[in-house]
């Protein structure tokens, strides 16, 4: 065979193998890339929940506290 063809057919396996590599990779990516977000969502969803409750009963208590005074 000639030389030409040999790097020809290796050059071409060699991209075949990247593409299905970069699919492969990317496939995961996005799957991390996915939960992350979820997990960003609910992180801040339950932040904002321990958060809010105690910050809203001590604005009632003071609210309250100088109104009877």
């Amino acid at each position: 065979m000639d030389e030409t063809l040999l790097y020809s057919l290796a050059a071409g396996l060699g991209i075949v193998i990247l593409i299905v590599f970069a699919r492969f990779a990317f496939r995961w990516f996005i799957r991390l890339v996915v939960v992350g977000v979820i997990l960003v969502v609910l992180g801040g969803a339950a932040w904002v929940w321990m958060n809010s409750s105690p910050g809203q009963s001590e604005t009632t208590r003071t609210r309250s506290d100088n109104g009877k005074r």
